[in-house]
């Protein structure tokens, strides 16, 4: 339940009025608001304009609440693997992804502190720290990695070439796995995934 208080405007003070309404909807609350707390034609067009903004201002702001009210409370179902697939095949077909993001599709790392340096340079650095945080970087070559989500292999085709991995690449997306197919390297595996 929503509470207003009642004010007029009396000369430019504001006399507060100790009276409280309860307002029990976002639009009854406007419409009391447009009934009784706008200002009444005084002649004094800039007082008048002024209030029509601050009414118009109250207004997006109720409507904004509604809003998040709405968005916050209303459950978002998950569609299906066929979305993501299909929203990944479309951006593999257009080549935009390789296009900004280059072969490794994912974030990169910038060092600790962080410093700047070229993204597609943080990316491949992203690769290596994470070899290195997961402790891969003890393990010998030829072991098997399974990189999931692998994009068109950026990734997988560098722990392939750089740390001797026999990497096999999990991707939902059937354009993907094609993309990844056509930049072939011998110690990657790209089977195409269940959909």
């Amino acid at each position: 339940m929503l509470w207003l208080d009642s004010s007029s405007v009396i000369g430019n003070r504001v006399r507060h009025v100790k009276q409280r309404r309860a307002i029990e909807t976002p639009s009854r609350a406007v419409e009391y608001m447009i009934q009784n707390l706008a200002p009444k034609y005084s002649g004094n067009q800039t007082f008048d304009m002024m209030n029509m903004f601050l009414v118009a201002i109250v207004l997006l702001l109720v409507l904004l609440l509604i809003g998040v009210v709405l968005y916050v409370r209303v459950p978002r179902t998950y569609q299906s693997a066929d979305s993501v697939a299909n929203s990944y095949d479309d951006w593999t077909n257009d080549g935009i992804l390789e296009f900004y993001w280059g072969e490794h599709i994912h974030l990169g790392h910038y060092g600790s502190p962080p410093r700047t340096k070229d993204f597609l340079k943080a990316k491949s650095d992203f690769v290596h720290e994470m070899v290195r945080w997961g402790g891969l970087d003890k393990l010998p070559s030829g072991t098997t990695v399974l990189d999931v989500g692998c994009g068109i292999g950026g990734s997988s085709r560098m722990l392939a070439r750089e740390y001797g991995f026999a990497v096999t690449g999990v991707t939902l997306s059937p354009q993907q796995v094609r993309r990844a197919q056509r930049t072939y390297h011998p110690e990657v595996e790209c089977p195409l995934s269940g959909r």
